[in-house]
């Protein structure tokens, strides 16, 4: 058999084999599902997600939020669309284009050294960048076959990809409304003890006469993802020294901190945890923007507001 026939042969196997079985079915079903794992797993760890995408840098807290919801919403809306068959070979195509893209970026972080998983199944399972690449080389695998695929049509397909679009965008943001939608409902839950407050700025004068003022416990989730909040705006606006850190917890689990959030602040401090328990009214994270011993702002981790701590800052 000459090479040319032999392929013949095996195009035409394969081609009795998308015909006469249900492996399109399968093939379509399996990368929708991995499609809405992924989705479901980083909805259900959200604050660290949209927190992760703000780290990058690239774009605004507020920003940030719709992004991650707006990445939750198409994953969502592939895995329908592969399930539906419609539109097959396009959603196919732009599915592949799609991890092609996330693994251009998996390979710029492997380059610049980035450690962070890509919050690929958010926090429920944690691939390192090269078992990311492989996942995304195996469900292009799965999805190549199927761009031969002509998909199905009825009289309503239009009506019921609009009706998959519109209930994948909504889903993240009804389940999961962003901080920003809310911040005034949140803000009016932030306080802290005035009195204590002020005997512990008696006891820790500044060496600025405005300063930002981080209350963090040491194993506190939002806390690390607070910081991560702050850290962001500081770096951008390049004024780290005037961010204190006030620790509840040992040096060991301080140092832990430091090095998970990345963060290298002017100063940093540990307090006790009744007096800390104290000024926070045992709620954390507290965040306090300060002239003198005057609070100008305060917030806690939903109602942060990172355009207010970038113009005090700049102002410095």
């Amino acid at each position: 058999m000459q090479p040319g026939d032999f392929r013949l042969v095996l195009n035409m196997r394969m081609k009795t084999l998308f015909q006469h079985t249900c492996l399109p079915f399968v093939l379509r079903v399996l990368t929708a599902v991995i499609f809405l794992l992924s989705g479901v797993s980083k909805l259900s760890g959200i604050d660290d997600f949209e927190i992760y995408v703000y780290s990058l840098g690239l774009f605004s807290l507020d920003m940030s939020f719709l992004l991650a919801r707006l990445l939750i919403s198409l994953e969502f809306f592939l895995a329908g669309m592969l399930v539906s068959g419609l539109w097959l070979r396009r959603i196919s195509l732009f599915s592949i284009l799609l991890l092609a893209a996330f693994s251009a970026f998996l390979l710029y972080l492997i380059w610049v050294g980035d450690k962070e998983h890509c919050h690929c199944f958010g926090e429920i399972l944690q691939m390192s960048h090269p078992l990311s690449l492989l996942k995304n080389g195996v469900f292009i695998l799965l999805l190549l076959p199927l761009l031969k695929q002509g998909g199905s049509r009825s009289p309503y397909s239009g009506a019921l990809a609009a009706f998959i679009f519109l209930t994948s965008l909504a889903l993240p943001l009804i389940l999961s409304p962003p901080d920003h939608f809310r911040y005034a409902h949140y803000a009016r839950k932030t306080t802290y003890d005035q009195e204590a407050l002020q005997h512990f700025l008696e006891a820790n004068p500044g060496a600025d006469t405005r300063r930002v003022l981080c209350f963090y416990g040491v194993s506190c989730r939002f806390c690390k993802l607070a910081a991560r909040k702050v850290r962001v705006v500081a770096e951008k606006t390049g004024k780290q020294e005037h961010i204190e850190l006030i620790f509840w917890g040992d040096e060991a689990g301080i140092q832990s901190f430091l090095n998970e959030t990345q963060f290298s602040p002017g100063r940093y401090a540990s307090l006790e945890g009744p007096a800390f328990l104290r000024i926070t009214e045992g709620r954390m994270p507290l965040m306090l923007l300060l002239q003198g011993d005057s609070v100008v702002a305060k917030y806690r981790y939903r109602d942060f507001r990172e355009q207010d701590l970038r113009e005090f800052l700049t102002k410095m």
